[in-house]
């Protein structure tokens, strides 16, 4: 398998929506985020403004009052966003040759295929646990989930790794401080265990999001609903090129790092001003949606962009049929 080159991948990334602006901005925006928010509008509605009070929210009633609509809101959200980045990859892989139509219909099944799978490993491993009476029975599950996580956003992945990285650099500094002040200076390794453990869990998801960076595009250009043939075919086209993908997401990661700083900024200056305003209904919704269009936006975009490229610049797409 042919190196990859970062900065190919990283152009390719960036051209991945050329000539398909319209048809990707339906499927991500408009599919993906527009949609399941009018959808979640609809069923928590004047909830919205109860979620800003924190004694709404102690006495229960109001997340009672959802009940079943909530959770079948939350279902399809998980579809459609799901679906949107198939569909797009779909669309972007296609060359044209796909329909908006014919991607969505793809991309929402292979959508339905990979929440139905979260699902089903979260409730089987939920009543061994309520039959063993132990939570450790729940940690095989994570051999599903995290890959399915690392295959879907491998971006997202180099984004978690960088927050662990900090809150390990951070948290043994912050633990040196506090063990000092407290006279403990030599007890100061007892922290230790913990730090390492964070280090080798941010190590291994931003390794897994890299082996599995080119699951879903080859799945999406395959029309394939299968993510286990498409994990075995991207950890072959990976091998070569692990580390290049790794430092390349961790970069990632410090780019998307930055970009929700900035969000969030926005977000707490109007919280502030609602707060201030005396308005904490409207003021404070506007602000809220505001930071998921700047967050959900460009994270979504971002997401079936750096996968896409490093999928192509790898050859994955004139190769896909290789690897079925």
């Amino acid at each position: 398998m042919n190196n990859i080159s970062l900065g190919r991948a990283w152009s390719l990334a960036t051209s991945f929506f050329s000539g398909l602006a319209g048809p990707h901005a339906i499927i991500l925006i408009v599919v993906g985020i527009l949609i399941p928010s009018v959808l979640g509008w609809a069923v928590v509605g004047g909830s919205m403004s109860g979620m800003m009070n924190p004694a709404a929210l102690a006495s229960g009633e109001m997340m009672a009052g959802l009940g079943a609509g909530f959770l079948v809101v939350s279902l399809v959200t998980y579809v459609l966003q799901y679906g949107s980045y198939f569909a797009s990859w779909r669309q972007g892989l296609a060359g044209g040759d796909e329909s908006v139509g014919g991607a969505l219909t793809y991309g929402l099944i292979a959508g339905a295929v990979i929440t139905g799978i979260f699902i089903a490993t979260v409730l089987v491993f939920a009543l061994l646990v309520g039959v063993t009476q132990s939570p450790w029975v729940f940690v095989p599950a994570l051999l599903i989930i995290i890959p399915l996580f690392a295959m879907l956003a491998p971006a997202f992945m180099g984004l978690l790794s960088i927050v662990m990285l900090l809150l390990a650099a951070f948290g043994s500094f912050a633990m040196s401080a506090v063990l000092g002040q407290m006279g403990m200076g030599d007890e100061v390794g007892m922290g230790g265990g913990a730090i390492l453990l964070i280090l080798i869990l941010a190590f291994l998801f931003v390794w897994l999001g890299a082996r599995l960076s080119c699951a879903a595009p080859l799945m999406a250009h395959r029309k394939s609903y299968n993510p286990i043939d498409a994990m075995k075919s991207s950890w072959a086209m990976t091998a070569t090129s692990q580390w290049k993908i790794v430092g390349y997401l961790m970069l990632i990661g410090l780019v998307l790092l930055v970009l929700v700083f900035l969000a969030s900024m926005i977000l707490g200056a109007g919280m502030m001003g609602a707060m201030q305003s005396g308005d904490m209904g409207g003021g404070s919704i506007v602000s809220v949606l505001l930071f998921s269009l700047l967050i959900s936006i460009p994270m979504a975009y971002l997401t079936v962009a750096i996968p896409g490229g490093i999928y192509k610049e790898l050859g994955g797409d004139s190769t896909a049929q290789t690897f079925a």
